[in-house]
Parts: C-alpha cells; structure tokens; sequence
C-alpha cells in the first residue's frame, strides 16, 4: 500500500483523507480495521474507529482473527475465522496447537488494542459533529492526535434531514 500511494498515508487536512469504495461484502471493513491495527500495533499511534454497522466485539474479533492466520505460519489449520471464534466455546472444540496460536493471538492483541478505540453504533447514529467532539475530546484529554476511521460514512446520522444523501456526504467529508 505504501508504494502505491507513493509512501503511505499522509497526515494534514486534505492529503490524510482517504476514502475506501467497494461493492458490499467486498471486505471494506476488513482492510480498514486491518490498517488501524497496525498503525496501533506498529506505528503505536491511536487510532479512533467509529463503526457504524458492526459492534465492537465483533470488531475485536476480527482482529484476533487476523492475528491467528499471521501466526498460523502458512498452517491453514491453525488459522481461525471470525465466525468460529464467535460461536463460543471455542476452548472444547480446538486442538492444543489451534488453542495455543488462539491464546497466543488473544496476547499480541492485548498489546495494542487499546490504541484502537472503538466506537461503535450500536446505541446512537452519530452525526460527523459527534465525531468530530469525541476526537476534540480525545485530543483535549490525551494530547495525542488520533488516526480517525469512519466505517461507514454514507450511514452517519444526518447533519440536515431535508439535505440529500450527497449534500450531507459532502458535509460529513468537509467537516
């Protein structure tokens, strides 16, 4: 990724805004979540990830998820899907090594997942106004400024419910 936007993301007003489109399904989510762990995990930046459809433990797991496929070394066995990891019970069903790479992954998230806040939809819609307090907020009370994901855009509450949903996109964005 790095190569291709010519060394990275960027940070400043208009050259760190990125914008992810795909179909549905295509796993937006997925790649953005991934770019927040990592920047957690390896640049130990903060990250705010403001998650409009998914709920944070599902989230969560993902991201665990991610980390026993990296730490499955090219054993598909030990690899874990999100899925699986939900359904429970997860402790009878595995194998000792399936275990060990899933405890193994449960640590390294530990490491870093408090960098990647997660706020979720689950309670209120937020506007990009919300947002835009919470990372205030945040940046008053820590002194960091935070990488922000807005996941996703096109389902922010509204800024003026007469607007179309361009015109508060547009908002949204230039806010």
């Amino acid at each position: 990724m790095d190569k291709v936007l010519d060394g990275g993301l960027y940070e400043g007003l208009y050259e760190g805004l990125y914008g992810i489109g795909a179909i549905s399904s295509l796993g937006k989510t997925t790649f953005a979540l991934q770019i927040a762990d990592y920047i957690a995990q390896y640049d130990k930046k903060p990250v705010l990830y403001f998650a409009l459809e998914m709920g944070t433990y599902e989230l969560m797991t993902k991201s665990i998820s991610q980390l026993t496929f990296e730490n499955a070394q090219g054993e598909p066995t030990l690899a874990q899907w999100t899925r699986s990891l939900l359904k429970g019970k997860w402790k009878q069903r595995y194998n000792k090594d399936q275990y060990d790479n899933v405890m193994q992954s449960f640590k390294e998230y530990g490491d870093f997942y408090s960098d990647v806040i997660i706020h979720d939809g689950s309670e209120a819609r937020p506007t990009i106004y919300d947002i835009s307090n919470t990372v205030n907020s945040y940046v008053a009370r820590t002194g960091n400024k935070p990488v922000v994901i807005i996941d996703y855009l096109q389902i922010l509450k509204p800024t003026n419910e007469r607007g179309t949903d361009k015109a508060n996109v547009t908002t949204s964005i230039k806010h």
